[in-house]
């Protein structure tokens, strides 16, 4: 739907009749309706992705590739998504909202991922276990899934009361990333 920007996307579908593919071979990031969104209340809402297999160098996430700090996924379904990030050095992220969430170096910023429904959802690849910073980002779980990959600026202690990740359901996820040290 778009491939970056500072814009609203709202009521959008990709879903394709069989599988369809979006691949991005190198330097860049990948998901179903945004490859990323722009800082300040750039909002996914309502939208749709079916019957994809996306794959990206860096951020791969079932909805949008990253996603800047006050923006929110909200409402949208994702099923029968296989994702795979193909990067095995430096910072990468996947999930299956977004494969990385930047926020400012003070995490002071709201991250906002809420009524979304996952379905039959992959997620692959040999992703690094540090980020640039050098924190662990292995085990950012989130409602018992990967739901917003690693937070591409670093630290990814974000308080509580800037993290609203409700009322997501998630069916059939599995996990196949083995992270490199």
């Amino acid at each position: 739907i778009a491939s970056e920007g500072y814009v609203t996307v709202k009521d959008c579908s990709v879903i394709a009749d069989g599988t369809g593919v979006i691949e991005v071979r190198e330097k860049t990031m990948a998901g179903g309706i945004t490859g990323w969104r722009g800082e300040g209340k750039n909002n996914i809402e309502n939208c749709t992705v079916k019957n994809l297999d996306i794959s990206a160098w860096t951020s791969v996430g079932a909805i949008s590739g990253l996603v800047h700090y006050e923006n929110t996924i909200n409402n949208c379904v994702a099923e029968n998504v296989k994702l795979t990030m193909t990067r095995t050095d430096g910072q990468a992220g996947i999930g299956l909202a977004a494969g990385c969430w930047s926020n400012k170096a003070d995490n002071n910023y709201p991250i906002t991922v809420t009524n979304n429904t996952f379905n039959n959802i992959s997620l692959n690849g040999n992703p690094p276990k540090y980020n640039k910073d050098g924190v662990d980002i292995s085990n950012f779980l989130q409602d018992e899934v990967r739901l917003i990959g690693s937070n591409y600026n670093g630290p990814i202690n974000i308080p509580e009361d800037k993290l609203n990740v409700s009322g997501n359901t998630y069916t059939n996820i599995s996990d196949n990333l083995t992270f490199v040290e």
